[in-house]
């Protein structure tokens, strides 16, 4: 995966980067990726489905983080059994529009972090896709 991100890294047209299930993406994949992310100017939609198990909280917060600067205006995070992540209100990309965190394990701790992000002043997301958590009348409230 680092090859792969090496070479994206000096790309600038890249617009849409999308990662199924047939990539086993781990955290030093996630890791990998950071450079390409927080160079794409371009890059207005990030896909990363189907990893069960592969990737950790702290990678969808690096994730985050790494496209807080850039012009991302969907991430879609699918069936990585995650429940809780960390959002810094800081690092929180300013343009996000849909943010889909379908098939997780989201429960009240992630609802919490979720709500930061749509509390903040100047928020931008419009759509927002829970289905297939483990959300319950805790994380409702």
């Amino acid at each position: 995966m680092s090859f792969l991100f090496r070479g994206l890294t000096r790309s600038s047209s890249i617009r849409r980067l999308s990662l199924y299930d047939e990539n086993y993406i781990c955290f030093n994949g996630i890791q990998s990726m950071v450079p390409f992310l927080q160079n794409a100017s371009n890059l207005l939609e990030l896909n990363i489905t189907g990893n069960k198990n592969n990737i950790i909280a702290e990678g969808f917060s690096l994730l985050f983080r790494a496209l807080s600067d850039s012009p991302i205006k969907k991430i879609t995070f699918n069936n990585f059994d995650m429940d809780s992540f960390e959002i810094d209100d800081t690092s929180v990309p300013n343009n996000l529009v849909i943010l889909d965190l379908n098939g997780n394990k989201i429960n009240a701790d992630g609802c919490r972090q979720i709500a930061k992000l749509l509390r903040r002043e100047n928020a931008t997301l419009k759509e927002l896709h829970l289905g297939h958590n483990q959300i319950d009348d805790e994380g409702i409230s």
